[in-house]
């Protein structure tokens, strides 16, 4: 594994075999999460996505990154999936405040509730009396029905819970 400097002082790891194409492909920055550079094509400025360059890419599918992380660019890091299976993969949306996806604090009635999206639709999973049991019931499901496609990576998830203030 090799490392390309990202702005923010962030780095983007490579697989050896293609870290001088990578590295010479111009200057390369952070953007939501991913390695992306400039380039200037004959349509004009595009901007390019540094896994694209490592798997290109397919009509009907994404390059997704394993263990979530979008500068873990390694060849064992990366393969194509649905659009389902990438959705499948994301641990929690930006809005989501206990930290973990699927889960949130019921304040009506003074419990944690968990669900899932199954085929499009919300299923709740129930209401339970601890923060804990909540994510036990939500990562069960997830892992019965979305399997290799689940979220794994714990250091995508804050370490603290938080209630907006209540």
């Amino acid at each position: 594994m090799k490392f390309i400097p990202l702005t923010q002082n962030r780095l983007a790891k490579v697989s050896d075999h293609r870290f001088d194409y990578i590295s010479n492909f111009g200057s390369w920055r952070i953007s939501n999460g991913y390695a992306v550079c400039t380039a200037t094509t004959a349509a004009g400025r595009k901007t390019v996505y540094m896994q694209h360059l490592i798997l290109s890419t397919i009509e009907g599918f994404e390059v997704d990154h394993i263990d979530g992380d979008g500068t873990n660019n390694q060849d064992d890091n990366l393969r194509y999936v649905t659009r389902t299976q990438q959705m499948h993969n994301r641990c929690r949306n930006r809005n989501n405040t206990s930290g973990v996806g699927g889960v949130s604090r019921d304040y009506n009635k003074e419990k944690w509730t968990a669900g899932i999206t199954i085929n499009g639709k919300w299923v709740h999973l129930g209401y339970f009396r601890s923060f804990e049991n909540a994510v036990k019931a939500r990562k069960e499901k997830e892992e019965l029905l979305r399997g290799e496609y689940a979220c794994r990576n714990p250091d995508r998830l804050p370490t603290t819970v938080r209630t907006n203030g209540k």
